[in-house]
C-alpha cells in the first residue's frame, strides 16, 4: 500500500508548484538583468510591476494579471540618467486588429524620485501594453501583459498534469497486488 501511495505522490507532486503563492512566480528569483519585468532603455533599466489590491493586496504581477478590475501600475526608473528625462505613459489594448485603444495617457514629466505610477481599471480580459516614452532623445519601451486570461502554457501544463494523474491511477491503482506464495525450502 505504501508503495502505491509513493508512486501516486511522485506523479502528482509537480501539481504543488501550480498552487504556490503567485508572488513566488512573479520574478522567478532571478537578478535584475534577467528579470522578465525589466526592459532596457538604452544602457538604463525600467522595472514594471502591477498590483491588484482588490484581488491580492500584496502580490506583484508583470506579464499576467489574474483578474480584471482595479490595478496599480508602477514603473521604477532604476538609473539616475532616465529619472532626469521627461517620461510619459500610455496603456493600450492590443487585442484589437485596428489601432490600439488607449485606456490611459499620462503626459511627459520628470520623475526625480524614480517612480512613475498610475491606477486604472481593466474592464475586460485581454492583451494590453504599457508604453513608457522617454524624451530627449525620444525612446519607447513597451511592457506587454495579459489581464484575466489563462495562458496557453498554463492550460497545457494543467492538461498534462490531469492526464498524468489519470494515467498513474489506472496504471498503478487498478492493478491487483501480486500474490505472495510461501516456498518450502
Amino acid at each position: 500500500m505504501v508503495g502505491r501511495i509513493g508512486i501516486v505522490l511522485s506523479l502528482v507532486w509537480p501539481a504543488t508548484a501550480l498552487f504556490m503563492p503567485l508572488s513566488l512566480w512573479a520574478h522567478g528569483g532571478v537578478g535584475i538583468e534577467q528579470d522578465s519585468c525589466v526592459e532596457r532603455a538604452g544602457p538604463s533599466l525600467i522595472h514594471f510591476v502591477a498590483y491588484q489590491p482588490e484581488f491580492s493586496p500584496s502580490q506583484e504581477f508583470c506579464t499576467r494579471l489574474p483578474q480584471v478590475g482595479s490595478t496599480i501600475l508602477v514603473f521604477d526608473l532604476i538609473d539616475e540618467v532616465i529619472r532626469k528625462r521627461p517620461a510619459s505613459l500610455r496603456v493600450v489594448e492590443t487585442d484589437t486588429t485596428a489601432e490600439p485603444r488607449t485606456l490611459l495617457h499620462i503626459p511627459a514629466q520628470t520623475y526625480l524620485n524614480g517612480v512613475l505610477n498610475a491606477e486604472l481599471t481593466f474592464d475586460a480580459p485581454g492583451r494590453y501594453a504599457a508604453v513608457v516614452t522617454l524624451e530627449n532623445p525620444h525612446q519607447q519601451i513597451t511592457f506587454a501583459f495579459r489581464v484575466g486570461r489563462w495562458s496557453v502554457q498554463l492550460l497545457v501544463a494543467l492538461g498534462g498534469l490531469c492526464v498524468g494523474a489519470l494515467g498513474g491511477y489506472f496504471l498503478f491503482l487498478t492493478k491487483k497486488p501480486p500474490q505472495l506464495r510461501l516456498l518450502k525450502g
